[in-house]
């Protein structure tokens, strides 16, 4: 079910990823790259993404005893979610600024610097 007209979520600039091999080159940098396991899941719903119901995935059951049909409400967003991805990259800004103490780039907001 859809529940926001916002979907967009934010993706790296090329721009921001040829300054950043420039820079590496330059200054002889060492460049690490992370996965998050199942980072969508990690995302937190706020109480204005409003809240998203699926149908059960098969092998479950599909409706109650008195033969209604059953919506599970998800707590977590899911990758293939509409806007799970501008979830995750809230969730993930968060813990980078306000815990980590890094800063968000004003040119690209996936791009964050200490």
């Amino acid at each position: 079910v859809e529940h926001t007209l916002e979907t967009f979520a934010p993706a790296a600039r090329s721009a921001t990823f040829k300054l950043l091999c420039a820079v590496r080159c330059i200054s002889n940098l060492k460049v690490r790259q992370f996965d998050v396991d199942a980072a969508y899941v990690q995302g937190q719903f706020k109480g204005d993404d409003g809240e998203v119901h699926v149908r059960p995935p098969p092998g479950e059951r599909f409706f109650n005893d008195r033969g209604v049909p059953v919506v599970w409400k998800l707590l977590k967003p899911l990758f293939g979610e509409a806007d799970a991805g501008r979830i995750w990259h809230r969730t993930a800004k968060k813990q980078l600024v306000k815990t980590q103490g890094f800063t968000q780039s004003e040119f690209d907001p996936c791009y964050f610097f200490k």
